[in-house]
C-alpha cells in the first residue's frame, strides 16, 4: 500500500481542505458517508479523515466507528 503524508486539519481548516479535494460540494449535499456506518457526515459528527487505497474517507463521531480506525 502506498502511503501518503497528510497533515492535521482542525475546525477552521475542514472547508478549505474539502474545497481542495473537491469534496465541498459533496459535503454540503449531504453525499459523504462514514465508511463504518454509512451516516451522512457533517459538521457535528465528523471525528476523522482518513486514506484508504489512496480515497479520502471519512468516520462519524459513533464509538463503534471511531474504535475501528
Amino acid at each position: 500500500m502506498k502511503r501518503r503524508e497528510i497533515n492535521v486539519i482542525i475546525d477552521d481548516d475542514l472547508i478549505e481542505f474539502l474545497k481542495a479535494e473537491k469534496l465541498y460540494q459533496d459535503f454540503i449535499d449531504k453525499k459523504i458517508l462514514c465508511y463504518h456506518c454509512n451516516d451522512v457526515i457533517t459538521n457535528e459528527n465528523i471525528f476523522s479523515l482518513f486514506l484508504n487505497d489512496d480515497k479520502i474517507q471519512f468516520c462519524c463521531i459513533k464509538a463503534v466507528c471511531a474504535r475501528k480506525l
